[in-house]
């Protein structure tokens, strides 16, 4: 798309690139957030195309689209794996390059992606198994704005149902989620990657990840390094989604460390917390 540079339309044109008509456009739709916003303050806005991803936009709007990305889309870092892990590792793959390599300042909360998208025309068939771990794997990356793109036809009992709970654990849990942040390398060269979640009481949510076919080992430090606050002491570790794991008695303060190891394109998810 181009600048219009037609001065019969209204707006201004001229300057460097006609760059005029860009600024003239965004003061309109700024006066337009204005008045939506007096009209009702509760109104979610949310900017997708064509807008630069800063937290400046959040004087007026609530979120805005990663930019960098399609709708969908399926990763080709690993042969032959479930069209699940490809879906999931694209959009990881657009957060890293969004959050580390372009190291954009804007909190998760208020980045808006198109998942979960489970639709016709989307072309997507996962069984019940992989939705449950693809729906629980949407919820922690910290955004606030879930459009459900879903197919009617396409559910069943089963699936509504792990929609249902993790769409209302998100909701439980978003006071810390809302405060995620990514860590780990990037999912399109095969590195275990996450999303870490504190509050400043201690409560946190960990959800690491292997996009790998081989099995994977290795160890968090609960250290500012990933984002632990110091006031962690004597909390447990409780399994909101893991297969391999099972929940122990052990308890966790500030620089505590948790082995893990990690199957091929393994999801984990803990809440570490006093309470559950």
């Amino acid at each position: 798309l181009a600048p219009c540079e037609n001065s019969k339309h209204d707006h201004a044109v001229g300057g460097y690139e006609n760059m005029y008509f860009v600024t003239d456009m965004w003061q309109k739709w700024i006066r337009l957030y204005e008045r939506l916003r007096a009209a009702n303050p509760k109104l979610w806005i949310n900017i997708t195309c064509y807008v630069n991803v800063s937290p400046w936009w959040l004087q007026w709007v609530n979120s805005l689209w990663v930019q960098n990305s399609g709708d969908i889309g399926f990763a080709k870092n690993i042969e032959n794996q479930a069209q699940v892990d490809k879906e999931i590792t694209y959009r990881d793959a657009r957060y890293y390059d969004c959050l580390c390599k372009r190291a954009l300042q804007i909190p998760l909360k208020n980045l808006y992606n198109h998942e979960p998208i489970y639709g016709n025309t989307a072309h997507v068939n996962y069984t019940d198994e992989e939705f449950e771990k693809y729906i629980y794997w949407c919820t922690v990356r910290g955004q606030a704005l879930n459009e459900l793109h879903l197919s009617v036809n396409m559910m069943n009992e089963s699936k509504w149902t792990s929609l249902s709970e993790a769409m209302n654990w998100q909701k439980d849990n978003f006071h810390i989620l809302k405060n995620a942040q990514f860590i780990g390398g990037n999912p399109e060269e095969n590195n275990i990657y996450g999303y870490i979640s504190w509050t400043p009481e201690g409560e946190g949510i960990i959800a690491m990840r292997n996009p790998n076919n081989e099995e994977t080992s290795l160890t968090l430090t609960f250290n500012k390094l990933m984002g632990t606050p110091q006031s962690l002491k004597g909390a447990k570790c409780f399994n909101v989604y893991c297969k391999s794991m099972s929940e122990t008695d052990e308890t966790y303060d500030y620089n505590s460390k948790m082995d893990l190891t990690m199957k091929p394109f393994e999801v984990m998810i803990f809440k570490i917390a006093k309470e559950r």
